[in-house]
């Protein structure tokens, strides 16, 4: 097995030339421990008696495995065939996600398959370090996305107290400048209003909400964002003003609709 990393050098991973044919309990065991990728040509009918579930991260791997353990015949390898694997850093797969614990499933199915069958007894050490290894992974898994969890709540309580000063300062300058020049037209305070609180909040997302520092890069992408958001804003606000709303009452459902907007176009731009 060749894997390509992302400064194009290979690493050679094991592979026994000596060996063309295994039965289907080495194949399995040699599978379990990578000796062997699970990318293959499997008989239709093989899939069809053993199944395929789909419902786990990660279930193509281990029922390929799986496949292997049911082929009454063996299997039989190429040993002077290269297998690459391209690592993307920046692949939407890399990073946890809450759907990776179900990968615990797949492994739970692993597990449940060598323990049923001869594998544990034959192939012991590779049995044992692969339990070793499904328990680390479940321990980690299970500890990092907890982590993750709270710290994208703290992020969406932090985002909603920010969120409610700088819609509080926004609204609080637009109805004082309507209120001190009632014939302008109502886009011209809200657009005063955005701005001043554009920068306020700025700051504030950086170094509260989401704890980074500012740059000119982030100004700039803020900026962008605040850009698309702004015409969001003054958009809906003139569709709620032709629509009978008050003055004084149109911009509450504008905030209700584009302050979510804006937190995931902010998160975006200052967590990038």
């Amino acid at each position: 097995v060749f894997v390509q990393e992302t400064d194009g050098t290979e690493r050679h991973s094991f592979v026994d030339r000596e060996l063309k044919e295994l039965s289907a309990s080495q194949a399995f065991a040699r599978m379990l421990n990578y000796d062997i990728p699970g990318f293959a040509l499997w008989r239709t009918e093989l899939i069809r008696r053993v199944g395929m579930p789909t419902e786990a991260w990660n279930s193509d791997e281990g029922m390929q495995r799986i496949w292997a353990l049911n082929c009454g015949q063996g299997v039989a390898i190429c040993p002077s065939a290269r297998f690459y694997y391209r690592v993307t850093a920046s692949s939407i797969t890399k990073g946890l996600k809450p759907y990776h614990l179900t990968g615990l499933k797949t492994q739970r199915r692993l597990l449940w398959s060598a323990l049923s069958s001869a594998t544990w007894i034959l192939h012991p050490k590779i049995f044992v370090r692969f339990a070793w290894q499904s328990l680390k992974s479940a321990v980690y898994l299970r500890r990092e996305l907890g982590t993750s969890a709270k710290k994208n709540l703290g992020e969406i309580f932090r985002f909603g107290i920010v969120g409610a000063l700088a819609t509080a300062l926004h609204y609080g300058i637009y109805l004082g400048l309507v209120w001190l020049w009632p014939m302008i037209n109502p886009s011209v305070p809200y657009s005063i209003g955005y701005i001043i609180s554009f920068v306020a909040n700025f700051f504030a997302s950086n170094y509260f909400t989401f704890r980074t520092k500012p740059s000119a890069k982030k100004g700039v992408g803020f900026t962008l964002s605040h850009a698309v958001n702004y015409l969001l804003h003054i958009g809906l606000l003139n569709l709620f003003l032709w629509l009978g709303v008050r003055e004084t009452l149109a911009p509450i459902p504008v905030f209700c609709i584009a302050v979510p907007v804006n937190f995931v176009l902010v998160r975006l731009v200052l967590k990038r």
